[in-house]
């Protein structure tokens, strides 16, 4: 939605702010609100659509951060996010206990980025996940995204940190698990999970600003996605 956003506003003849796209793309994603921008972002909740937009942190952390995405499933979800949240939101008792703490944890996080603090940034992403998923356990009727391998998925995440392997799982309305580390243990957590999950696994890391770019461009990256596959 943050490219749809950018790409359908200059067809449209319109040069947005980021601020102003970040709007936009809030209508069809809260991620792709942040997803406007690049690096370390932040969402200001606000409370109607002028205040409501993301902004970069203004310290971003040098940390090599690495992202690996686990697709436990491919298959549409049987309760959509925005289906299932709403849900949460109308009928879980845990729901606005989890807003709460998790408005508790921006400021720490924050500082934690700033001073590349892998351990907290990593600890206090997986609660927030965690927490999350436990409002959605808890609303009417009880319903989980949580599929067999989403929980091997969390418990090879254990074992690795257990190890001494900086990981730790995120989630969002869904069965698949990302896990946050650094670009020096991607290896090994792959080699502990390809077992289990084979070619499902992908590893991604902070982007760039939304752009436009050309055809040709578009072009050029094809062609050599194409020879490295």
């Amino acid at each position: 939605f943050a490219a749809l956003a950018l790409a359908a506003s200059r067809a449209a003849g319109l040069n947005l702010t980021p601020t102003a796209l970040s709007r936009l793309a809030r209508r069809g994603s809260g991620s792709a609100t942040r997803s406007i921008f690049g690096g370390a972002v932040i969402w200001h909740r606000g409370s109607d659509d002028q205040s409501s937009f993301a902004e970069p942190l203004t310290i971003q952390p040098t940390l090599p951060l690495r992202m690996l995405v686990v697709t436990v499933s491919d298959q549409k979800k049987a309760v959509s996010s925005r289906t299932g949240m709403a849900n949460t939101i109308a009928t879980s008792p845990y729901y606005q206990a989890w807003v709460q703490s998790n408005e508790a944890l921006i400021s720490p996080m924050i500082t934690a980025l700033a001073e590349n603090d892998l351990t907290t940034i990593g600890a206090l992403t997986e609660l927030s996940s965690m927490r999350m998923h436990a409002a959605i356990m808890a609303e009417e009727p009880p319903f989980t995204y949580f599929l067999p391998e989403t929980l091997r998925a969390w418990q090879l995440v254990q074992e690795q940190r257990a190890l001494g392997i900086p990981a730790f799982a995120t989630m969002d309305a869904g069965p698949n698990v990302k896990i946050l580390t650094t670009a020096p243990y991607v290896d090994v957590l792959m080699t502990a999970l390809q077992p289990v999950f084979g070619d499902r696994i992908l590893s991604t890391r902070l982007g760039p600003d939304a752009q436009v770019i050309t055809k040709e461009q578009f072009n050029d990256t094809e062609s050599a996605i194409t020879s490295q596959g």
